[in-house]
């Protein structure tokens, strides 16, 4: 896609902050996509969408107080377990660290404390 179907204005693949809201906090998080030049219009696809997702679930848990998803995956690896024996021992499913630490889920306060 070269030319914008809204406007027929140019479109060039940008990278572009955007704000985001949770709880009535706001902070600008990056997002790459095509850019209509012309009208601002965003053209995403799905890698797009889900390239920032870490760090849209990494600003939530900065809001809620809970580690980020690279402490995460750092206190279990210093604790010498695997995602699925970090699950077993801390519950939430087999593949729970895995989601929690690509951004695809949220640890629980509980959780998040021990």
């Amino acid at each position: 896609m070269t030319k914008c179907p809204i406007c027929n204005g140019s479109i060039k693949f940008e990278t572009k902050d955007i704000l985001s809201t949770y709880k009535n906090h706001t902070k600008a998080i990056p997002q790459s996509g095509y850019y209509c030049e012309q009208c601002g219009e965003a053209f995403l696809s799905p890698k797009d969408l889900t390239s920032n997702k870490k760090d849209i679930a990494d600003f939530k848990r900065e809001v809620e107080n809970l580690l980020k998803s690279d402490d995460l995956a750092r206190i279990r690896k210093k604790l010498h377990l695997s995602q699925q024996d970090a699950a077993e021992l801390f519950g939430g499913g087999i593949r729970a660290f895995h989601k929690y630490e690509i951004g695809e889920n949220i640890q629980s306060k509980p959780l998040d404390i021990l």
